[in-house]
């Protein structure tokens, strides 16, 4: 729900219940990455699988 459009570099975690692919999934796993104050790195919680498809989405 809040993929697009959505910019909080506080955020550190995503959980991830749904497929996501090629951009989207990219995208995804860049907002919890973003930089910010006292934030060392973001984890995914991936509930589906979609690390998957990260090495295809990767190549695209």
């Amino acid at each position: 729900m809040l993929l697009t459009g959505f910019d909080a570099p506080i955020e550190q975690v995503l959980y991830v219940d749904r497929s996501l692919k090629e951009a989207e999934l990219l995208q995804a796993v860049a907002r919890v990455n973003r930089t910010a104050d006292r934030k060392l790195c973001g984890y995914v919680v991936d509930y589906y699988g979609v690390a998957n498809h990260l090495n295809q989405a990767l190549q695209v």
